[in-house]
């Protein structure tokens, strides 16, 4: 988190406690996860821990700089939306600063769609597609 947390719009250090924030993602959300070389290179991390909510949140998306620009964002959003469907989930929502256009760009790509927009944040979200259980 520390190594991406200048690519987030604010940085993320200016928005929450990063230890805390890392520890909560730690104990209560599911990771994906890119690597090269032995490096985290990307990571998306979804809380899908409340089924009777028939929603997962994604609560962090990132990418080392170096990295960015190779489809990791892509390719992990796609293991997240297929994950949330085989569980069952009806919707996958986040939120996003208004003003970070690039995530913005790259969550409406892959089918997500803008719900409200406050001051500063702007909620999205995707309608998965159902799978007989």
């Amino acid at each position: 988190m520390l190594a991406c947390s200048n690519n987030f719009v604010p940085a993320l250090q200016h928005t929450v406690n990063i230890n805390k924030y890392a520890i909560k993602i730690r104990d209560k959300a599911q990771t994906f996860e890119a690597w090269s070389n032995n490096t985290l290179v990307g990571l998306i991390a979804v809380y899908m821990n409340d089924p009777k909510l028939h929603t997962a949140f994604i609560t962090s998306v990132s990418v080392l700089a170096t990295m960015q620009g190779k489809g990791i964002a892509n390719q992990l959003l796609t293991f997240v939306i297929n994950k949330a469907t085989e569980l069952h989930y009806i919707t996958l929502q986040l939120e996003v600063n208004k003003a970070n256009n690039t995530a913005i760009q790259l969550y409406t790509k892959n089918g997500f769609t803008k719900l409200a927009t406050n001051e500063t944040i702007t909620t999205m979200q995707i309608q998965l597609p159902q799978q007989i259980k």
